[in-house]
């Protein structure tokens, strides 16, 4: 059963984080590596949208996230994913966040904060041998406020909804429908899970053997932590911008608060290698980034028969406990490019995320860019 609750947040871009986590970390400097000029402004905001599809081909290094399952059902995802970053102003706090905020004193003379909003939208679909399909809108959104880098992004509060399907390893559907949020004061986290099954919509599956809407455990803990030296889930792909990688193999240690399984775990978040990544950008298919409502091309790119080309540095974020043999959740950040008037702000053009039951991983892939400062 274990190994199922680990699988069942596996399409979910950053829970398949949370799940990765053992124990161990450090505090860590974070650089504003995602503004023009390394400093924070408040006002700023970065919103980024990702295309998302199925990739069963998908290779890291020694990792391989291949569709090597056994089953002969066919999965396919397609959507979109979108997250907005935007530099907050005390008053401009969630009333959440304003109360965990209010608990914790050693943030008291605190100004600069941060919000990451991200919304995923993916159509699922799971054809079987005897030609039956089915086809569901999963979804996850997610909030998330904390500190500036020179409070190393101490979180204050994050919510999250999720509906979502997975396929188990008896080729079932299972739906997930809950919520969780978390509130930081003075090194304790208080977590709430609350299921949400009795609000899910209807389906043309409910009564299909098939398909089972799963209830999830109501749960409510508290959990002692570390002060600045712990992240939420929702700042992981923010933080990997933050870190410097001076070489391959160059490793960070984070800790994380971990809702699943109620605890204070790391990861590892590890630079495999320079590379050049392509992405789309096509008159049918254009990319777009833009600064102020202006286009722009974007830095330290070239733009080659449709195709744009990338420097990229490619980075794991992997379970720590050298017990765990799984696949580590990646990303594609555009190599920073320091001391320009323009830098690549360590985008991240793209991601990758293993699929439950090795059918496969979620690609994400930048199309869109629009920064205001």
């Amino acid at each position: 059963m274990k190994r199922f609750i680990l699988a069942i947040f596996a399409i979910i871009l950053v829970s398949v984080m949370l799940v990765l986590t053992a124990c161990s970390g450090q505090a860590l400097n974070y650089n504003y590596y995602w503004t023009k000029d390394g400093n924070y402004k408040i006002g700023a905001t970065e919103t980024l949208t990702y295309k998302v599809k199925q990739n069963n081909t998908f290779k890291c290094g020694d990792y391989d996230f291949s569709k090597r399952s056994l089953s002969t059902v066919v999965i396919d995802h397609d959507g979109d994913y979108t997250t907005v970053l935007t530099a907050l102003s005390k008053t401009q706090l969630s009333e959440n966040a304003k109360n965990a905020l209010e608990g914790s004193s050693n943030l008291a003379s605190t100004s600069n904060f941060y919000k990451i909003s991200s919304d995923l939208n993916v159509t699922a679909t799971y054809q079987y041998a005897d030609g039956k399909t089915y086809t569901f809108n999963d979804s996850v959104q997610s909030e998330c406020y904390f500190t500036d880098c020179d409070h190393r992004l101490t979180p204050l509060y994050s919510y999250k909804s999720y509906d979502t399907t997975v396929l188990s390893e008896d080729d079932k559907i299972f739906r997930f429908v809950y919520t969780t949020d978390v509130s930081y004061m003075n090194g304790k986290a208080i977590i709430n899970v609350k299921d949400k099954t009795n609000t899910a919509s209807s389906t043309a599956y409910d009564e299909d053997p098939i398909y089972r809407l799963a209830p999830t455990s109501d749960k409510m803990r508290t959990i002692n932590y570390k002060e600045q030296q712990i992240l939420d889930n929702e700042q992981l792909i923010l933080a990997g911008r933050g870190l410097d990688f001076i070489t391959t193999t160059t490793a960070h240690q984070v800790n994380v608060m971990d809702v699943t399984y109620l605890n204070v775990n790391g990861i590892k978040v590890t630079m495999q290698e320079n590379v050049i990544e392509y992405i789309t950008d096509s008159a049918v298919d254009p990319f777009v980034y833009k600064i102020n409502g202006e286009d722009k091309a974007m830095p330290d790119s070239a733009v080659n028969g449709g195709v744009m080309q990338v420097d990229v540095d490619t980075v794991t974020f992997m379970l720590s406990d050298q017990h765990f043999t799984g696949l580590p959740f990646v990303v594609l950040y555009q190599r920073t490019q320091k001391n320009t008037t323009e830098t690549s702000r360590t985008i991240p053009v793209k991601m990758y995320s293993a699929i439950a039951f090795l059918n496969g991983a979620l690609e994400y892939e930048l199309r869109s860019v629009n920064i205001t400062e």
